[in-house]
């Protein structure tokens, strides 16, 4: 614990300074905000092309209405914001989330966290989700409701632990947990941490369409834009105000 105190959390190096505790100034800095999301497929690229139209309309998630995240995932920052999933803590919790973030959410919305196995959850100190489901409540004072939870199957892979591709073909399996119910015309603010082919968000507003849900919009940490995505003008962008729920 004493170590925090003289070395960044995140990489272990430099000393933290003290606007930026417990990360270094490098790491801090390294945090990409994200720019606004394509409504359709969540690509950066789309809105800062300035056509107003979907360039990838093949990659369209069509039970999600808007798409909102706080990061771009982009080396070196992408290596801090691991680390704050695998460690946690209350003080690199606040920078990673920074209460200067401000967003609105769907009046009288849900926010519902992907759901994690027990085991990843238990490996990270709780579920990533979670945390930021609850930062966001904290925030607007929705609640944050479990609604899903994983169907257990052995011979299902870890989204993790593939490439892109596989994680296309996984089949991930929800199940709305046992004694709740969606209310009709009830919002829902789908929270996971990480980004990357949108399968599991993808799968995850399937099932809550599939149970009467027809306003789902997604919130997450970071997303991993395309390579072909990550140009310059993407990585220096001052943070701006993001809507949970606007187009």
């Amino acid at each position: 614990m004493l170590g925090y105190l003289f070395r960044c959390i995140a990489c272990d190096d430099a000393r933290p300074a003290a606007r930026t505790f417990p990360l270094c100034s490098n790491c801090m800095e390294a945090l990409a905000p994200c720019p606004p999301l394509c409504p359709s497929c969540a690509s950066p690229f789309c809105v800062q092309n300035g056509s107003g139209e979907c360039l990838r309309p093949w990659a369209r998630h069509g039970s999600i209405r808007s798409f909102s995240a706080r990061y771009l995932l982009i080396n070196p920052g992408y290596r801090t914001l691991r680390r704050w999933k695998a460690r946690g803590g209350i003080a690199f919790e606040r920078k990673v989330l920074n209460p200067d973030f401000q967003f609105a959410i769907p009046e009288n919305a849900w926010v519902v966290p992907i759901p994690q196995r027990f085991v990843r959850a238990w490996r990270f100190g709780g579920s990533p989700s979670e945390r930021i489901a609850r930062w966001i409540s904290h925030r607007s004072g929705a609640p944050v409701v479990p609604l899903l939870e994983p169907v257990h199957d052995p011979g299902l892979p870890r989204q993790a632990e593939l490439s892109a591709e596989a994680r296309l073909q996984n089949r991930l399996r929800f199940r709305i947990r046992a004694g709740w119910i969606l209310p009709p015309r009830t919002p829902v603010v789908l929270v996971d941490d990480f980004m990357t082919t949108g399968h599991t968000l993808r799968k995850a507003s399937d099932l809550l369409a599939e149970n009467g849900a027809d306003d789902v919009h997604v919130f997450c940490l970071g997303v991993r834009p395309a390579r072909s995505e990550q140009q310059r003008n993407l990585l220096h962008r001052e943070c701006r105000s993001e809507s949970v729920g606007q187009e």
